[in-house]
């Protein structure tokens, strides 16, 4: 299950403020007028439509839209404490890296049926990867040898 996705049912949303997809990347703008930082983001989004960069975007048309948006990034922590005990890790990675590592520790926990979600998120910026192991039934010691060493020497 995506991280987003998780967060929205914690947050029992059935109204997406976003679509479904893969990835998904939070852009806030600051300007000295509203209208000017809504330029400055609808010309970076044509940009990055053009080029491919990206697939959809959405722009919060107000301030509940973006309260909405916000919250799903922001409640993520509660919504995988609620999906059960979390192996919890930061990594800094080049960003072409990290989402392998996010696949291959997908691929690795497939052995334990009680793994919940592995899921990562960060910032793109500062290449900062959270990576997430949830499990079911609490914490396992069998889990947590299978996620280290190896994570540390894959990183």
């Amino acid at each position: 299950e995506s991280t987003s996705n998780l967060s929205l049912k914690y947050l029992q949303r059935t109204n997406k403020p976003i679509e479904s997809n893969k990835f998904y990347i939070l852009i806030e703008t600051m300007s000295s007028t509203d209208e000017q930082a809504k330029a400055t983001l609808e010309k970076l989004a044509t940009t990055a439509l053009e080029k491919e960069f990206i697939t959809d975007g959405t722009l919060a048309q107000d301030l509940t839209q973006y309260k909405d948006i916000w919250a799903i990034r922001e409640r993520v922590s509660d919504a995988l404490v609620a999906d059960g005990y979390v192996f919890k890790y930061d990594f800094s990675l080049p960003t072409s890296r990290m989402y392998k590592l996010v696949e291959e520790t997908e691929e690795r926990m497939k052995q334990f049926p009680n793994v919940g979600n592995v899921t990562g998120f960060g910032h793109l910026g500062d290449q900062n990867l959270h990576l997430n192991v949830t499990v079911k039934d609490g914490y396992s010691d069998d889990i947590k040898q299978a996620l280290e060493p190896w994570l540390y020497e894959w990183v």
